[in-house]
C-alpha cells in the first residue's frame, strides 16, 4: 500500500487513478496524517452463497408467535 500527500496526488492523479485500477491502494495524507484512500470499486458486492450455512440451522419446533405469547402471560 502507497502513501502520498496531497501535493503529490494532485500532480500525479492520472498515474494514481491507473494504480488503484491494477488493484493497488493508495493512502493520501496531510502533514503526515492519513485522511483518504484510494481503493478500486467493485462491480457489484459479491455475497457468499449461505445455502449451507442455512441448511445447519435446525427449525424450530415451537411457533415463534406461540414462544412469544408464552413469554408474555408469564410476565403478566
Amino acid at each position: 500500500m502507497r502513501t502520498i500527500n496531497i501535493k503529490e496526488a494532485r500532480e500525479q492523479f492520472k498515474a494514481l487513478v491507473d494504480a488503484v485500477i491494477a488493484g493497488e491502494d493508495i493512502i493520501i495524507c496531510r502533514r503526515n496524517k492519513p485522511v483518504a484512500k484510494l481503493i478500486r470499486l467493485t462491480e457489484k458486492p459479491v455475497f457468499p452463497d449461505r445455502s449451507e450455512f442455512r441448511s445447519r440451522i435446525k427449525q424450530a419446533k415451537t411457533p415463534s408467535s406461540v414462544v412469544v405469547r408464552a413469554l408474555r402471560e408469564e410476565r403478566e
